[in-house]
């Protein structure tokens, strides 16, 4: 089973807010959450290929 990271693991990753984080989850620029019952969680494959997408743009 893949790790599942929380907001707030997420957003230290991002090095952003977690309010930060909900604006982008609400402007479908952030990784796709999963949402188990009221949590949502974020697939930490899909959060490091997010990661890579910025850094590779970036350039």
């Amino acid at each position: 089973m893949e790790t599942l990271l929380d907001k707030k693991q997420v957003a230290e990753l991002l090095n952003i807010s977690v309010k930060t984080l909900d604006i982008w989850i609400q402007k479908q620029k952030a990784p796709l959450p999963v949402r188990i019952g009221r949590m949502v969680r974020f697939k930490k494959s899909e959060v490091e290929a997010f990661i890579q997408n910025l850094t590779v743009e970036g350039i």
